[in-house]
């Protein structure tokens, strides 16, 4: 599926298995004809379980910020490609709720010649969409030479899932002669937060 947002919080969190996320560093979209073919085949050609997301270039400043607030380390090293490639940003998960690793893909360098990388990007999406079918994504974009980054600003993992879920299900505030303790708010005070934060 295929959507156009202008803010990252109109994606909607936890309705599919895979989140690609369209950067575009294009000099006055110049990659417009090819990000458009793309995402429109992404769109039709994914299945239920991926969506493809596209903005004005409000949203791919939203998405470099909001990379470069949470990413741990290396974002010079992702920075430099975002300045020099229109980007895939592909996530399992939502990305400001995922614990899972977040890959970024160059799709088009800046300058390239639209007709040129049409193909080359047609073929890249086929073997994509294959990866993400056979769950084979990691090793997909790692073989293409893909900047693997880890988010932080959120305590990732099963265990965390798991107290996070009993905590939104049970009522743990005991009293002692009409006084007591908040525990689920300590509880979710330790978890931190269930999502990150987004710009703005």
């Amino acid at each position: 599926m295929g959507m156009y947002v202008s803010r990252l919080r109109s994606v909607p969190v936890g309705m599919y298995e895979y989140y690609t996320y369209l950067i575009d560093a294009s000099a006055a979209e110049a990659h417009s004809g090819v990000v458009d073919s793309f995402f429109d085949s992404f769109a039709r050609r994914s299945g239920v379980n991926a969506l493809i997301v596209r903005g004005p270039k409000d949203l791919s400043r939203e998405l470099y910020t909001f990379l470069k607030t949470h990413v741990s380390e290396n974002f010079v090293r992702l920075a430099s490609m975002f300045h020099e490639a229109t980007c895939l940003v592909i996530s399992e998960g939502a990305l400001q709720a995922t614990t899972k690793p977040i890959y970024v893909l160059p799709l088009l360098l800046r300058g390239a010649d639209e007709p040129e990388h049409s193909e080359l990007a047609d073929a890249l999406l086929t073997s994509l969409l294959s990866a993400l079918k056979s769950n084979q994504l990691g090793s997909f974009v790692s073989s293409l030479g893909a900047e693997k980054v880890e988010l932080s600003n959120m305590k990732g993992g099963m265990l965390v899932a798991t107290l996070r879920h009993a905590n939104d299900v049970l009522e743990l505030k005991p009293n002692i002669a009409g006084m007591g303790l908040n525990l689920n708010a300590a509880i979710q005070k330790a978890l931190g937060p269930s999502q990150r934060s987004l710009p703005g």
